[in-house]
């Protein structure tokens, strides 16, 4: 039974959101606002706890040195069934569930956490035969990208020991110079898996929106979200991709007018060579980068060059808009997010509600720990909010459309 709402408390809920309700007015509604609160709580009701996984899964020791701090919590996940990833080992980003093991994002608001369902690209993968030796060390809730923002520390790039790995999928990409681990799950919002992987001296994907289910994973934006691949070669990631692509009921982002997918069956698409392909250089992306950023840069256009490809500029002006859009809607829409407990609201999709009261504890008691970075970012959305009341995000959504058609 609900605790009864008294006077008291409902004064405190009206003044909390600021709405303005005189005291006979508030009496008449009390008998109304009390019958609504029991009348939803079945609906509310904590729901039937979920079957655990039926293989054994647990922390282990660790097995080897980690000099970079790629690795957070050394696990062992044995697969659930044979398949096109038997014999493939993989680590998983601190904000990827896997049922049973700790998940921290990276953050001090997620302590003691651990989540009761796999992620549906972690199920999907363990299905497909790939066991999981690792979760790996990240920025603080993914609202970084130098790997040095969590609560673990900073990652080390194993290109350059001397350096941070970058981020925020930082372990992950360094996990891949560790023995025995041969493909990586990371997530990228606006470069989480690409820049760590290029600091780090392997390869990073970002696939098409919505083409990888990101149910299951703690994000920042659901227009924005995105799963990330990273090895140390095209095959693996072509090989997990295969498995963990394709349509899943539960992801909202795969609502959003698209259409349903499979799974890409990279590996056999594969052409032979690049003849016919012509590979875009977006001249606004490469304005006052490091000469020798530019100079790898330009060797890779030679590599793809010598494989039959036809390398061309163009010019897409639009492009130097994209950054304010992104980090206008990002910082004003995480905290929106966070705020509503990790899922937000209105969406078609499976929710996370298992998420949303460690967030809340964590962010009460623990918001002083976080990583500068997340703090400015939710104190720009906060600005955001109260300034233009909603509006910020609203503007820059709509900036959306016209960037996209550019490209």
């Amino acid at each position: 039974m609900s605790v009864p709402i008294t006077d008291i408390h409902a004064q405190a809920l009206a003044q909390s959101i600021e709405l303005s309700v005189e005291p006979d007015e508030l009496a008449g509604l009390l008998p109304v606002l009390q019958e609504l609160a029991t009348l939803v709580e079945p609906a509310t009701a904590a729901p039937v706890p979920v079957q655990p996984p039926t293989s054994e899964r647990h922390i282990t020791s660790a097995r080897q040195t980690d000099p970079w701090n790629a690795i957070a919590r050394w696990c062992d996940i044995p697969p659930t069934s044979e398949g096109p990833l038997s014999g493939m080992k993989m680590t998983v980003k601190d904000c990827i569930a896997i049922a049973g093991i700790p998940m921290q994002g990276g953050s001090a608001l997620l302590v003691d956490h651990v989540p009761t369902q796999d992620a549906t690209i972690v199920r999907r993968a363990l299905d497909a035969g790939a066991s999981i030796v690792g979760v790996t060390t990240m920025d603080d809730l993914a609202l970084a990208a130098s790997g040095d923002s969590g609560i673990a520390g900073p990652v080390l790039s194993p290109a350059a020991p001397d350096r941070v790995a970058g981020g925020s999928s930082a372990g992950a990409a360094a996990s891949l110079y560790l023995d025995g681990v041969d493909v990586a799950l990371g997530t990228d919002t606006g470069g989480s898996s690409r820049v760590p992987a290029a600091w780090c001296g392997t390869l990073g994907i970002k696939p098409s929106y919505g083409r990888v289910p990101y149910t299951g994973a703690i994000g920042i934006d659901q227009l924005f979200d995105h799963i990330g691949v990273m090895a140390r070669s095209v095959r693996p990631i072509a090989a997990l991709l295969d498995v963990i692509s394709g349509h899943d009921e539960s992801d909202p982002r795969q609502h959003m007018g698209l259409p349903r997918t499979t799974g890409l069956r990279a590996i056999e698409a594969a052409p032979a060579d690049l003849a016919g392909w012509t590979v875009g250089l977006v001249r606004e992306g490469w304005l006052d980068i490091d000469p020798s950023v530019e100079a790898a840069l330009r060797a890779t256009l030679g590599s793809l060059a010598k494989l039959g490809a036809s390398c061309r500029e163009v010019q897409i002006p639009e492009h130097l808009d994209a950054g304010a859009v992104m980090f206008a809607m990002l910082s004003d829409g995480f905290g929106a997010l966070l705020r509503s407990g990790g899922s937000g609201y209105q969406w078609e999709g499976e929710y996370w509600p298992e998420i949303a009261h460690p967030l809340s504890q964590g962010y009460a008691h623990n918001s002083a720990h976080l990583s500068p970075q997340a703090k400015v970012g939710l104190l720009l959305g906060e600005h955001l909010r109260q300034t233009q009341s909603g509006a910020a995000y609203g503007r820059a959504a709509n900036r959306r459309g016209p960037i996209r058609k550019a490209y």
